[in-house]
């Protein structure tokens, strides 16, 4: 996505489509999609409905913007559990509004972050259910909400940080919210 010749769409407006049509000219067991470095302004949410890994070109160089206040950037809900999504080497920004930038809304879904700025994740299944998140030398922010929340009947399960930062704007406390079964915070800080 991105590089000017072979991209998937047009980039000069809001450019969720361009991710959505990427994704769905994946098989449906997945695959990698590259992002060049530039700005890429989202307008609405982009469902991940399958094994999708985004690589960025570099941390700083890939910004999705939520152009609208309040809205989540990536729903990933992946059809079967067990299924992984990821990004690497991304930066994700969000309007003024408290919704995260990635709600798993998959049952047993699990995502990958690595070198990865995201402003709040959100585990949101449908059911009594979990998600697993692997993140490594990840920046964790959030504005009027928490960095990592997890819904009342859900939990985040099975799940590691590495080198993360999680910071918010309101207070240290409300960092991470939620139930927490086997997780891993090494070398982190809040």
């Amino acid at each position: 996505i991105g590089d000017g010749v072979s991209s998937v769409g047009d980039l000069t407006g809001n450019t969720q489509a361009v991710f959505a049509s990427a994704i769905a000219a994946l098989p449906a067991t997945g695959g990698i999609i590259y992002v060049k470095s530039g700005t890429y302004n989202f307008s609405s949410a982009v469902t991940i409905d399958r094994p999708v890994l985004f690589i960025g070109e570099s941390r700083n160089g890939v910004v999705i913007n939520d152009n609208v206040a309040g809205n989540v950037v990536f729903n990933v809900n992946m059809p079967n559990p067990g299924m992984t999504s990821g990004f690497q080497n991304v930066q994700i920004a969000i309007g003024t509004g408290a919704a995260p930038a990635i709600q798993i809304t998959g049952p047993q879904n699990k995502l990958v972050l690595e070198n990865a700025t995201i402003p709040g994740v959100n585990v949101s299944l449908t059911g009594n259910s979990f998600a697993s998140i692997i993140a490594v030398d990840c920046t964790f922010t959030a504005t009027g909400a928490s960095c990592l929340t997890v819904d009342a009947t859900d939990s985040l399960n099975d799940s590691m940080f590495y080198r993360c930062v999680f910071s918010t704007a309101t207070n240290a406390t409300n960092c991470v919210l939620g139930s927490f079964n086997r997780v891993c915070f090494e070398a982190c800080s809040f």
